[in-house]
């Protein structure tokens, strides 16, 4: 069965103009997909790259395995304005050490004195970034003509509706 809307896109300009001639409810939802679904994209080789801790044993502040099953991604709306955005990472609290490992730490003291080490930076989130930047940019590209062909088409088949008095 043939849609009875039917959008050909072929490059991103193409992709613009028809995501512009969709109303701005519609143009949010888009959008909202659209992002996630390049969050999503980040997600298990992010999980495939953080380290695991050290630490052993059932009574370690963080056992083994948590940053790494921390990593998963938040979609929010800002309220600026019509901005979606995705955060792929560590969440917290299982994944809040994450920057001290991709970045390290410097050289720590306690108010007695003590010594807390300092942690060589290990960056793991920045290549995997690199290597999947492209991959993500597709995803995206291929759920906005996605979703844009499906409230063409939802769009079609209501004006229809309304047209021959069917519901």
């Amino acid at each position: 069965m043939s849609s009875p809307f039917a959008i050909q896109i072929f490059g991103v300009d193409e992709l613009i103009y028809s995501f512009n001639l969709l109303t701005a409810g519609i143009q949010q939802r888009v959008l909202k997909q659209v992002v996630a679904k390049g969050a999503r994209v980040m997600v298990s080789p992010l999980k495939a790259a953080t380290p695991r801790s050290r630490s052993k044993g059932r009574g370690a502040k963080n056992p083994s395995g948590t940053m790494r099953k921390s990593v998963g991604i938040v979609t929010r709306k800002y309220k600026g304005g019509g901005l979606w955005m995705a955060f792929a990472g560590h969440r917290w609290p299982k994944g809040a050490a994450a920057h001290l490992v991709e970045f390290g730490s410097k050289q720590r003291f306690t108010k007695s004195g003590a010594a807390r080490g300092a942690a060589m930076p290990f960056p793991f989130f920045r290549p995997v970034y690199a290597a999947n930047k492209s991959r993500m940019m597709d995803a995206m590209r291929e759920a906005m003509k996605v979703g844009i062909e499906t409230e063409g088409a939802r769009a079609a088949i209501k004006k229809f509706a309304r047209a021959t008095g069917t519901r």
